[in-house]
């Protein structure tokens, strides 16, 4: 399984008290910090079902796993490839119809990436943009080419996983 599931509804803010005056040694000849504080903090559900809090950093609403590659050369005939997104593999000819145009190709691939569970796509030119709607995890984002051509190019990232979402583990953060 190529699908590590990671997920979180988002994050949210925790007020924090303190006392006025601290009677740790270690504050004298400080500044104190203000009287209220927030952290911001969020659930983050892993394989398994197991919730935990975890500090992140997040925007609101959460945003999937993404990533992005070029149709670069629409010429099939020496061999076909395979599009890798997590445990689905797309093969031209069969899940999706090579067109003459590159910007057409790269349509078809985009109705194809949406039509699998979890996943959606757009398109912008010749270059599709995938999401995953996992926040979090890592899903398999790569292609194997079968033939002389190298068909789809500029992965972004490279890495051979989609790109993280959002939230993310973070640092703690006070406001």
């Amino acid at each position: 399984m190529k699908i590590k599931s990671v997920m979180s509804a988002g994050s949210f803010r925790t007020l924090l008290g303190r006392r006025p005056y601290c009677s740790d040694p270690a504050w004298e000849g400080h500044v104190l910090p203000p009287l209220v504080q927030t952290v911001t903090l969020g659930v983050i559900r892993t394989e398994g079902g197991v919730n935990q809090h975890e500090l992140v950093l997040a925007t609101s609403p959460p945003q999937g796993l993404t990533g992005s590659f070029d149709v670069a050369d629409n010429d099939f005939t020496t061999g076909w490839v395979e599009l890798i997104l997590g445990d689905f593999r797309l093969i031209n000819g069969f899940e999706y119809t090579p067109a003459a145009l590159d910007t057409d190709t790269a349509i078809a691939l985009t109705a194809a990436i949406s039509a699998l569970e979890g996943f959606s796509a757009t398109v912008l030119g010749t270059v599709v943009t995938v999401t995953h709607s996992n926040t979090m995890g890592e899903v398999e984002f790569r292609a194997v080419h079968r033939g002389t051509k190298t068909n789809f190019d500029t992965f972004v990232p490279n890495t051979g996983y989609l790109g993280t979402g959002d939230p993310t583990y973070g640092p703690l953060i006070f406001t």
